[in-house]
């Protein structure tokens, strides 16, 4: 069932974006101590939550991949094509939810000349050879993506390009800028850009382990200022970095030992894990403005649970649908996360938002989708701050 499960992953990207949230309102305790007895308030009931659902179309292939997402509810990713030539190929994406529109980055970057001066040009279709925008990663507010494009010969990959995409306001053209490795003949991997349009990544350092660097604008020879910068390892061990917040922060795990971690100005944290004892594992997967960060650790050898950490009071364990583990871990600026959990008898598993203290199954938020023959509910990718 590949079609499936891309088309899902497509799928739950935007159904973060069209979501309407509504919270049960704050009731009073009878005006201080009067009326209360002394007692405590009864719990506060979850949010109602009410979804809508939207399939995003492909580019005429038969499958597509949802990657990120940003504020307004624009989704970036991969999706194949029709077949051309001999074969369909995968292209990078951009669904514009004002316009509800798929767009083509590779025919848009063709249609805005972004690819004539590159080496052999774009693809040729007939003799499969040229350059093919293959992969968007991540967009932000401005509209800014990060992506992969690949030289193709003989319809076979040989060299890839990584970039950051600007697209036309009124006053200047669109553009493309590389995004160099810090080996050369090596390749940068992409992870996120945050509203200011700092790209963050990885790549092999001189030393073989895999570095987190970031990129905001082309190194300038005379300033000795941009490119490529390497942010430096952590305890010695390959460090990937996974999100960045609009304050440069990031967040991302370990590959020896896996932690969690988060780097700011004071450098880098080690969130821990939920496991107790020696041996557990944790993962960082998004930071929000806040510095707060969203994630899963193990619980026990068999067991793993998506967390939320904040400095105040920690890792947090945010609990299952029923089953036995939960993992996953994008969140906003108002501490909302999603996920994937087991529910009861750990046989499925189904996407989470955990809002005001409870998980909610998105499954059953969504009218008429509880039960499903033809989809369910696979990763999370994003939740905007609207829900």
């Amino acid at each position: 069932m590949t079609i499936k499960r891309f088309l899902c992953a497509a799928l739950i990207c935007a159904l973060a974006s069209t979501a309407t949230v509504s919270y049960a309102k704050k009731g009073g305790n009878g005006g201080g101590n009067g009326g209360g007895g002394g007692e405590d308030p009864p719990p506060e009931p979850p949010p109602t939550v009410s979804y809508s659902i939207e399939i995003l179309p492909t580019l005429g292939g038969d499958s597509s991949a949802a990657y990120g997402m940003n504020g307004d509810g624009d989704v970036v990713g991969l999706s194949y094509t029709e077949v051309s030539g001999s074969r369909s190929w995968p292209h990078g994406f951009h669904y514009d939810y004002q316009t509800q529109t798929v767009i083509d980055l590779h025919d848009l970057f063709v249609v805005e000349g972004l690819l004539d001066g590159l080496p052999y040009g774009p693809i040729e279709y007939d003799t499969e050879t040229g350059w093919v925008v293959t992969a968007a990663d991540d967009i932000n507010d401005s509209g800014q993506i990060i992506g992969t494009i690949r030289l193709a010969e003989n319809g076979i990959g040989t060299e890839t390009f990584q970039f950051r995409y600007t697209p036309a306001t009124a006053t200047t053209p669109s553009f493309i800028q590389e995004i160099l490795p810090l080996v050369e003949g090596d390749a940068v991997t992409l992870k996120a850009i945050n509203n200011v349009g700092l790209v963050v990544g990885y790549a092999l350092g001189e030393d073989g382990l895999e570095h987190p660097v970031a990129w905001s604008e082309p190194f300038d020879e005379t300033t000795g200022s941009g490119g490529t910068i390497d942010l430096g390892i952590y305890n010695e061990q390959s460090t990937i970095p996974n999100d960045v917040n609009d304050f440069g922060e990031l967040c991302g795990s370990l590959n020896t030992n896996p932690r969690a971690w988060r780097l700011d100005a004071a450098g880098y944290l080690n969130l821990g894990k939920l496991q107790k004892g020696k041996w557990g594992s944790s993962e960082a997967r998004s930071i929000n403005n806040l510095g707060e960060v969203a994630g899963s650790s193990t619980l026990s050898t068999v067991t793993r649970r998506a967390f939320i950490y904040d400095d105040a009071n920690g890792m947090q364990d945010l609990g299952t649908l029923g089953g036995s583990s939960s993992w996953g871990g994008y969140l906003n600026d108002n501490g909302e996360v999603v996920g994937n959990s087991h529910t009861a008898g750990d046989e499925v598993s189904h996407a989470f938002l955990h809002s005001g203290g409870a998980m909610i199954d998105i499954e059953d938020s969504i009218p008429g989708f509880a039960g499903s023959v033809y989809y369910e509910l696979l990763e999370p990718k994003g939740i905007t701050n609207s829900g």
